[in-house]
């Protein structure tokens, strides 16, 4: 997906050496105000800090520009009221976010560091009980197809994601809904690492399990064909687990993006509603204007009309100024 990003100013359209990306419209103005270096949400204080930053802009436009109180309330509707210095529903997402780091790190310690070794030790064993020949390498060209056309999918699914949103900035509104509800999936998603390690654990002992029971009955190409799932599941998912504080981090960074996403969508909700206001102000303008022109119009027929009615009474009765 294409990032457009409300963390960063807006780019300058004149400059050649910016990519389609880079000259992104959907962008929001001077909002790197909501940005410090230091800002990382690693405590309730800097949290706040940002809420705080974010309620001061939500206050700044309901007092200029009061017709945007409907974007307003949507943005109060994500978060929460603004009351003791943070959003309440955000707080309580951030200290969520922060419990589920904490449980994963216990479980990780407890449980998930003996089940990695386990199975490193299991494929290792699959590996000594199966060797090669050529079958197994065939199932290995097989296996490693399969993915790379399902890589290839992948990609093709980024492909037109993209263009989707290139053709969404052309109404930053509809896009940064969109930007915004993806945004809050991507936070949803990344919460259920624990759970998601836990299923891989258990693929690992479904798919070892059956490896060793086709090796019991000299099923050696089955076997083989489990032992190269399992190193699969074991490598490129689980074999470098997160730490406590890298899960924590990944967290609290989804999170500050679906804050800014959410003040995005905002933003553009406010400017659209204010165009509407400004536009249903110049209508009225112009309807009023309208009006008295064609008043106007009017009134000037109607006394042409009463002047010729006088020019020709007074030909007709000979009282012209030339008669005299």
């Amino acid at each position: 997906m294409v990032d457009t990003n409300p963390e960063q100013t807006c780019p300058d359209p004149s400059n050649p050496g910016q990519s389609n990306s880079e000259q992104n419209l959907c962008c929001v103005p001077n909002s790197e105000a909501l940005e410090d270096e230091d800002l990382k949400l690693s405590s309730l204080r800097k949290f706040r800090k940002l809420a705080e930053k974010v309620d001061n802009k939500l206050q700044k436009v309901r007092t200029d520009h009061p017709e945007t109180e409907a974007a307003a309330k949507k943005l109060e509707e994500a978060f929460g009221k603004f009351e003791k210095g943070t959003f309440g529903k955000l707080e309580k997402e951030f200290t969520g976010i922060l419990q589920i780091a904490k449980d994963y790190g216990a479980v990780r310690e407890s449980t998930y560091e003996k089940q990695l070794e386990d199975s490193k030790k299991n494929l290792k064993d699959l590996k000594d009980r199966l060797g090669e020949d050529k079958f197994t390498k065939e199932i290995d060209n097989i296996h490693s197809k399969d993915y790379d056309d399902e890589s290839k999918k992948s990609e093709r699914v980024e492909e037109i994601n993209e263009k989707l949103n290139e053709i969404g900035n052309k109404n930053c509104l509809v896009y940064s809904l969109s930007f915004q509800e993806n945004r809050k999936q991507d936070l949803e998603e990344a919460k259920i690492y624990k759970d998601q390690v836990k299923a891989w654990f258990d693929d690992l002992e479904k798919l070892y399990k059956e490896a060793d029971k086709y090796i019991d009955q000299r099923e050696y190409r089955a076997a083989y064909a489990l032992k190269v799932e399992f190193q699969h599941v074991l490598d490129k998912k689980i074999k470098d687990l997160k730490t406590k504080d890298k899960f924590e981090k990944e967290l609290q960074e989804g999170l500050k993006k679906w804050i800014l996403s959410v003040y995005q969508y905002f933003y553009f909700n406010k400017e659209n509603l204010i165009k509407q206001a400004c536009e249903k102000k110049l209508k009225e303008d112009y309807d009023n204007a309208k009006e008295k022109y064609d008043t106007f119009l009017k009134e000037r027929k109607e006394l042409r009309g009463r002047f010729l009615e006088e020019v020709q009474y007074l030909e007709e009765n000979d009282l012209s100024p030339d008669s005299n």
